[in-house]
Formats: structure tokens, C-alpha cells, sequence
């Protein structure tokens, strides 16, 4: 019985972490570029509120429906367990957290080859017109895998806008090759 209530709080706690994932899934569409959206006030929340590292990757891989170890150490079940709409908010912000230990996390996700097509693309060309960070990690994807990831239009956006310099050339590479 203590178990269960147990769980029933810890679903309770993260709520507040499950509601934002869920406004910001209603955004997932190209914004205007600088405009705010619920991906930023999730990074807000991520950042602001105080939260030590392990409370903060417990509320990620609750809300993910991970355990805590899947959500340190992914593979292709956790890929496939957790909604891909929620891993295209969190993955970016969690590589772009001050936390070294959080963003270690964002990179042993992506880390797993998959992880790139488990969201949609134009999702993945949204990491990299927001994210520096994501950008200099995916660099190399986008020049070897590019236009089966993203598609030439999504890369003659990216040639232009992406946030990261070496994302940006490495879409530029794409299209004089295209």
C-alpha cells in the first residue's frame, strides 16, 4: 500500500514537468525564429527552479516513462519507449543545461545512432536552428547523413539559419553537392 502511494506522489511531483512537455508538444510546428515558446519556458523551469541533479533527471525520466538508469544510459529500448514529441523538447535542453552531469545525459542520447530519426525532421531541424550546442554535437551527422535525416529543404534552410556554425557548413556542403 505504501508503495502505491508512493508512485501516486511521485506522479503528482512531476506534473507541473508533464504539463509543459504537453503545452510544448502543441508547439512543435516552425515558430517565428526568436518568438518565445513553451520550449523555452521548459528550459526556464529545467534551469530556475533549484532542482539538484538527481531531482531533475528523475522528473525527466518520469515524465519520459523511464527509469532513472535508462534515462542515464539510453539504447534503442528507451528510444522506443519514451514519446518522441517529448524527447524533441527535452534532448536539447538537456545538453544545453549548466549541469555537466545533465548534459552527459543529453549526449549518451544522443550518442545512440537512432536517436536522430526518432523524431520527426523538421522536430531535428528545429534543434539545430535553436541549439548551438545540438548543432555542434549533430555537425558531423548532418554531413554524412543530412539529406536522408533532413531532406534538401530542410538543408538549404539549414545552409543559411542553422544556430551552429559547423551545422550550417556541413548543410552547405550538402547543398553544392545537391
Amino acid at each position: 500500500m505504501g508503495y502505491t502511494f508512493g508512485v501516486r506522489s511521485l506522479r503528482q511531483r512531476w506534473d507541473w514537468l508533464r504539463d509543459l512537455l504537453a503545452r510544448g508538444r502543441a508547439q512543435l510546428a516552425l515558430p517565428e525564429r526568436g518568438s518565445p515558446t513553451r520550449r523555452d519556458a521548459l528550459r526556464d523551469a529545467l534551469e530556475r527552479l533549484g532542482l539538484d541533479d538527481r531531482e531533475l533527471v528523475e522528473g525527466v525520466a518520469t515524465v519520459l516513462g523511464l527509469d532513472v538508469a535508462s534515462l542515464r544510459h539510453p539504447g534503442p529500448q528507451a528510444l522506443a519507449a519514451a514519446p518522441a514529441d517529448d524527447l524533441a523538447l527535452v534532448l536539447p535542453l538537456l545538453l544545453e543545461h549548466h549541469s555537466p552531469a545533465i548534459r552527459a545525459v543529453g549526449r549518451a542520447w544522443f550518442g545512440v545512432p537512432e536517436a536522430i530519426y526518432t523524431v520527426a525532421s523538421d522536430q531535428a531541424e528545429r534543434w539545430l536552428l535553436d541549439s548551438i550546442a545540438t548543432g555542434d554535437l549533430l555537425a558531423d551527422r548532418v554531413d554524412r547523413e543530412g539529406l536522408a535525416w533532413l531532406g534538401p529543404e530542410s538543408l538549404r534552410r539549414l545552409a543559411t539559419t542553422a544556430a551552429s556554425p559547423l551545422a550550417r557548413h556541413a548543410a552547405m556542403r550538402w547543398c553544392d553537392r545537391l
